[in-house]
């Protein structure tokens, strides 16, 4: 009975001993797995989320800017990426296509002022001869063809340019029956006629933006001057209301 209980001792003694051991080797590191237990310090820190993924980059809006003239880019005064604002010279265009472009026209003006001035002086010289020979015709001093070939070449110069206002109606030559009246200053004349009535005025422009209110009973200039294209239509009548505009001639 006595070793049993010795035996008993022993076995106790043995898996106490066991037990101490095991919890030594435990606890000093040697069962515990490499990062298992890791201490750190509470403190605020920034999260970071990346998504790594291929494409192509394009900006939130575009913006075309091109010029009213077309010509080679000289000089260019920003970069890309660079920021602008409204107003700032951004590119130079070289202006020698434009600078002929004037001169052409400039030289195209003088020729036709120089026209201008020709039949000025035709229309002139033709009203002279008529009249003379109105006066003579008058005096029976004159044949009736030297008297038709004035008042033939009379109108034919008259032609040339002017505007007519003729009333509708009539047959054959209508010239002394119908013509009401005859305005004879070119100056507000367009090179393509585009006249307008609006409450018994004319309007006229001509290239350039030479504007010309007419009266249309009389043909009276009514106002002229050099105007841009929203005051064109408001010349000689601002506070009228536009109802209808019909062509003439």
């Amino acid at each position: 009975m006595t070793r049993w209980i010795k035996r008993r001792l022993l076995i106790v003694s043995l898996v106490v001993l066991a037990a101490l051991a095991a919890s030594w080797w435990w606890l000093s590191g040697n069962g515990a797995t490499d990062g298992q237990w890791q201490t750190a310090r509470a403190q605020p820190a920034d999260i970071e989320d990346l998504v790594t993924a291929l494409g192509t980059l394009e900006p939130y809006d575009y913006v075309d800017v091109g010029a009213q003239v077309s010509g080679q880019l000289e000089k260019l005064h920003v970069d890309l990426g660079d920021r602008v604002k409204k107003g700032q010279l951004l590119a130079e265009i070289d202006a020698s296509v434009q600078e002929s472009r004037v001169q052409a026209g400039l030289a195209e003006l003088d020729a036709l002022r120089a026209q201008l001035e020709q039949q000025r002086a035709e229309l002139e010289l033709a009203q002279v001869q008529f009249d003379r020979q109105e006066r003579l015709r008058q005096a029976d001093a004159t044949s009736d063809d030297a008297w038709q070939t004035a008042k033939a070449t009379l109108a034919t110069t008259r032609a040339l340019g002017g505007l007519f206002a003729i009333q509708l109606g009539g047959s054959g030559n209508v010239t002394d029956t119908h013509v009401r009246w005859f305005a004879d200053d070119r100056r507000g004349l367009p090179d393509i006629p585009s006249p307008l009535v609006l409450d018994g005025t004319i309007y006229m422009v001509k290239r350039g933006g030479i504007f010309t209110a007419l009266e249309a009973a009389t043909g009276r200039v009514l106002q002229r001057g050099r105007v841009g294209e929203s005051d064109a239509v408001r010349g000689a009548s601002r506070n009228r209301t536009t109802r209808s505009a019909r062509g003439i001639f």
